[in-house]
C-alpha cells in the first residue's frame, strides 16, 4: 500500500467524528468478491466505537484506509454515517511515533488489515520495520511474517479474513512458488483442516527435490527416506524441516 502525498499524519491533531458515508471514497471491488451479502449483514456495527480511519482528500472528501468491512456493512443496513478516526496532514512529520501505532483499534482488524496496517504505517511514516517493532511493542519477525500475508493471492487472503484458513498455514503456503499450487492446497486444508505439522508434509510433497552436486557423489533429498540405489549409484535422503535439510546439506558439503 503506497501513500499518494508525502505529507504526515499529525496525530496529536487526529480527530474522531461522524462520517456521512456518500462523502467516503475506497475501491471495493476486491472485497465484494472476498465478501457475500449475507455475510456482511451479519457484521455488528456496535461491536467498535471506531470502525473507519480516514485520510482526507482536497475535494471535502475522504479515502477509506481501513475499515472497509464496517463501510460496506453500514451501506447494506441503510445507516448513513460511522464515527470516524481522521488522519490530518501537515508539511513536517511532528507526531509521536508511538501514537502512531495506537491510532489503531487492532484488536478489530482482521490478519490482512493488520498486515495492510504496519504495511501502511511503514509508508505513510517512512519507518524501517525495526523501528515498527519497537513503536508497536512486538518482535521484526512478527511484522515481517505479518507483511509477507499480503504476497498471498487476493482469493487466499479472503478465506484469512474469514477465518477459513489461519495464519499458520497461511505463511507455510509461501514456500509454494506457484500461486496455482497456493489455491488448490488451501482449497484441501479448508476442507480437510489438517494440523499445520500435516500441512508442512503436503508441502514437503509438493516441492521439486533438492540436490548439491560433488565431484564424485550426488545426494538428493525426498521424502520416502534414505534409499541407496547400487544400479545408478545415488542415495536419497529425507528431511521434516528446513533446519534438518540445511544441517544435512552442511555435513555432505563438509565431509563428501
Amino acid at each position: 500500500m503506497s501513500v499518494a502525498h508525502t505529507t504526515y499524519p499529525s496525530i496529536a491533531h487526529n480527530n474522531i467524528c461522524e462520517v456521512a458515508l456518500h462523502n467516503i471514497v475506497c475501491d471495493t471491488s476486491h472485497f465484494y468478491k472476498t465478501w457475500t451479502t449475507e455475510e456482511l449483514q451479519e457484521i455488528s456495527l456496535n461491536d467498535c466505537p471506531t470502525k473507519l480511519i480516514l485520510e482526507p482528500l482536497n475535494d471535502g472528501n475522504y479515502r477509506l484506509r481501513f475499515g472497509i468491512k464496517y463501510f460496506l456493512a453500514a451501506n447494506l443496513s441503510g445507516v448513513s454515517s460511522l464515527p470516524a478516526l481522521i488522519l490530518q496532514t501537515q508539511q513536517s512529520n511532528t507526531s509521536t511515533p508511538q501514537l502512531a501505532a495506537d491510532i489503531f483499534s487492532w484488536d478489530y482488524l482482521d490478519e490482512i488489515e493488520c498486515a495492510q496496517a504496519y504495511q501502511w504505517l511503514k509508508d505513510y511514516y517512512q519507518y524501517t520495520t525495526e523501528q515498527l517493532a519497537t513503536i508497536c511493542a512486538v518482535s521484526r519477525p512478527v511484522i515481517s511474517n505479518q507483511l509477507r500475508l499480503l504476497n498471498l493471492p487476493m482469493q487466499i487472503q479472503g478465506w484469512l479474513r474469514k477465518g477459513q484458513l489461519n495464519k499458520s498455514h497461511c505463511l507455510l503456503l509461501l514456500q509454494l512458488t506457484s500461486q496455482a499450487q497456493q489455491i488448490e492446497l488451501a482449497k484441501k486444508i479448508i476442507a480437510t483442516s489438517p494440523s499445520v505439522r500435516q500441512v508442512k508434509s503436503m508441502i514437503q510433497q509438493m516441492l521439486p527435490p533438492t540436490t548439491i552436486e560433488h565431484p564424485t557423489t550426488r545426494v538428493s533429498t525426498s521424502d520416502k527416506g534414505i534409499i541407496v540405489n547400487e544400479s545408478n549409484q545415488t542415495i536419497t535422503i529425507s528431511y521434516t524441516s528446513k533446519m534438518e535439510k540445511e544441517t544435512l546439506l552442511h555435513l555432505l558439503k563438509t565431509h563428501l
